[in-house]
């Protein structure tokens, strides 16, 4: 079998794939147990994953996905009916095997692993008496195995962030070679630069579109997890999942998991209450979870939403006090978006006294900072008593963007192209332009940006962008050029000011930085109260 260790780590890959595909199917089961289809289609994943592991000699996975496979042979041909017991147990087998494979992959000796108790529970399902079933069709006693065939061919996640490394850093020569060009006013040189453009383009595109993956590869790890907890907890839940065909980086994707794992645990800890409480105050007994994912131009929005209990703001306020983060004169000046992100500080939880749970606020310092760390922003609404609603915003990709130099007071910086709706010009510096029969509110950015003594212009440019569906202008001295940049990460000395969202190099050589427009909206206090 030493021939056959190369292809472990293809075994592991393909295993983790059926145990997703196991979890999804053994969920729907759980409220549909006697779907044929479903039944069916359990049955197939278990002797794929049998087969693989007999091929590679991993005599306790075969063993355990046998078993579970005669469980759900009984089912098929109308010999057993699957309970909710038997059901429980066939997760727990998954679970195994998921433990299994997660030791193949750290080179642990699963012979070790103590799987008594498993067997103990499977032989008690085979103890039981047949049932006879009514059979909806007589095709199943003949039914045929078909293999899962894979429609994908898996690439080493590392290849990949070579090519993206490797197609940005050919965006950046492009960019210098194309300024090199213009200078010589060539139309021979022009036109070649011209299709050469086409061509890295198209072959960015394409390294690009390797690394989006439909959301629901980080989503459809939850459900499961979800349900679990629900029953450990004595609640019922429905856990709904939608914009599932959204697509995102897949390395953005890895790192949201830990996050959105923070967030649904307290909101199944914490937000939903048990039945009981549910009724005694008017709700349905069966509490919602949402989570959902949609698109905004060059971003994801991401919500985890749920009907519970809410976050008390009062309590959130003493507790403040009582921890010296802010004075109680000053109580009445706290906006309900300050409390909730008081929450975003390490350690600030609501919890009274310390269980095995973590209350509101605890992992969310962590949430704040990893999405933070991938240029997007994390927000916390609520209503007490009636639900609480979790908001991610991260950008689709964190490698190549269309965006905009502009000349700044004589300092140049980089925004993204796709927020931009409107561009006019105007004589002096105002704080409110005319748009549209509208008076909108305008952005001096020299201020936030902490420009001293920047070289002065007569006409001004003002960028008309959307913030939170509000028309909003920014001023600046005037647009330089429009070409893709490669989005370079900041120094955590720059983060703080929560006002750029990456740097990039130009064509010349040149480092700017690229300007987080919606956080600078936000800063800017009066149109921030505006739109809140």
């Amino acid at each position: 079998m030493e021939i056959l260790s190369k292809y472990k780590e293809a075994f592991i890959n393909e295993s983790r794939e059926i145990i997703s595909n196991l979890n999804k199917t053994l969920l729907n089961l759980e409220n549909d147990p006697s779907n044929l289809n479903l039944i069916n289609e359990t049955f197939r994943y278990l002797h794929n994953i049998k087969g693989m592991s007999a091929t590679m000699g991993f005599e306790e996975i075969t063993k355990i996905s046998h078993e579970l496979e005669n469980i759900m042979d009984l089912a098929r041909k109308g010999e057993k009916n699957l309970t909710s017991e038997i059901i429980n147990i066939l997760f727990k087998g998954v679970d195994w095997l998921e433990k299994l494979i997660n030791g193949l992959e750290k080179n642990i000796n699963i012979k070790e692993f103590n799987l008594s108790s498993l067997y103990e529970q499977i032989n008690l399902v085979f103890s039981q008496p047949k049932e006879s079933l009514k059979k909806e069709s007589n095709h199943l006693d003949n039914f045929i195995i078909e293999p899962v065939k894979p429609s994908t061919l898996k690439i080493d996640i590392k290849i990949l962030d070579d090519l993206v490394n490797l197609i940005g850093e050919l965006v950046i020569a492009k960019n210098r070679l194309q300024e090199a060009i213009l200078s010589l006013n060539d139309n021979v040189l022009s036109n070649l630069l011209y299709n050469v453009n086409k061509i890295i383009s198209n072959l960015e595109n394409t390294i690009l579109k390797t690394r989006i993956v439909p959301i629901e590869y980080l989503f459809d790890r939850f459900p499961r997890m979800v349900r679990d907890l629900a029953k450990e907890q004595k609640k019922e839940i429905n856990f709904i999942i939608q914009g599932k065909d959204i697509g995102l980086d897949r390395g953005i994707l890895d790192e949201l998991y830990e996050p959105l794992i923070h967030i649904l645990r307290n909101a199944v800890y914490h937000g939903i209450e048990t039945p009981e409480v549910r009724k005694e105050v008017g709700k349905d007994p069966q509490g919602k979870i949402l989570l959902s994912a949609k698109k905004e131009e060059n971003y994801v929005i991401i919500e985890v939403s749920d009907d519970g209990n809410g976050i008390d703001i009062n309590k959130v306020k003493e507790i403040a006090i009582k921890k010296g983060l802010i004075k109680s004169n000053e109580i009445d000046l706290l906006t309900e978006e300050r409390c909730f992100q008081l929450l975003t500080l390490p350690g600030f939880t609501t919890v009274t006294s310390v269980d095995k749970t973590s209350g509101r606020g605890v992992g969310l310092d962590v949430v704040k900072n990893k999405i933070e760390s991938l240029n997007g922003s994390f927000k916390i609404e609520s209503n007490f008593k009636k639900g609480s609603k979790f908001i991610i915003k991260v950008p689709l990709t964190l490698a190549i963007i269309q965006a905009l130099i502009v000349d700044i007071y004589g300092e140049t910086y980089a925004l993204p192209f796709s927020i931009v709706k409107e561009v006019f010009s105007i004589k002096d510096t105002t704080n409110k332009v005319d748009f549209k029969g509208k008076s909108i509110p305008v952005i001096n950015l020299k201020k936030i940006l902490g420009i001293q003594n920047g070289s002065k212009s007569n006409m001004k440019e003002i960028l008309i962008v959307d913030f939170k569906n509000q028309d909003v202008g920014i001023e600046i001295s005037k647009i330089k050029s429009q070409h893709e940049i490669v989005v370079k990460p900041i120094s955590k000395l720059l983060k703080p000011s929560n006002i750029f969202s990456g740097a990039t190099i130009l064509g010349n050589g040149e480092v700017v930085l690229i300007l987080d427009i919606n956080n600078i909206i936000m800063k800017e206090e009066e149109i921030g109260k505006q739109y809140r």
